[in-house]
């Protein structure tokens, strides 16, 4: 405990200034808690106006009228049902065919799992 309170007792010279860096710290924090709460009750009361919205907000446009997103919204479900409908039919279920991997590709690619996974062996078909 003692060799703390030397080091400690050594290190105070340095921080001789920073006690009014503290005390200016916090008068500058009750400075700013107090402008927030003048902007807090402006809010509210800017709140209160036009049923509850903002003053200073615009309504909202849309881009997009009513029918067309009607419209967007009944050609995305024709597209699904039109992919439902020919995965239903098809025997891979709507996935594409894999095209097939030549013979030194695959060599490649088990010399290369080998190498990352030790002991592990090929299939023998």
């Amino acid at each position: 405990m003692a060799v703390l309170l030397v080091q400690y007792n050594r290190l105070m010279p340095m921080l001789k200034g920073l006690e009014g860096i503290v005390a200016e710290l916090r008068e500058e924090r009750k400075y700013l808690v107090n402008n927030l709460r003048h902007v807090d009750a402006a809010l509210s009361v800017l709140g209160k106006l036009e049923g509850g919205k903002f003053a200073t907000e615009s309504p909202r446009v849309s881009a997009v009228s009513a029918a067309s997103r009607r419209k967007m919204a009944l050609a995305q479900k024709a597209r699904w049902a039109k992919i439902r409908n020919s995965s239903a039919s098809g025997s891979n279920n709507g996935t594409r065919k894999r095209k097939p991997m030549s013979a030194a590709i695959k060599a490649k690619l088990r010399a290369a799992y080998a190498a990352n996974h030790p002991g592990w062996k090929p299939k023998k078909k």
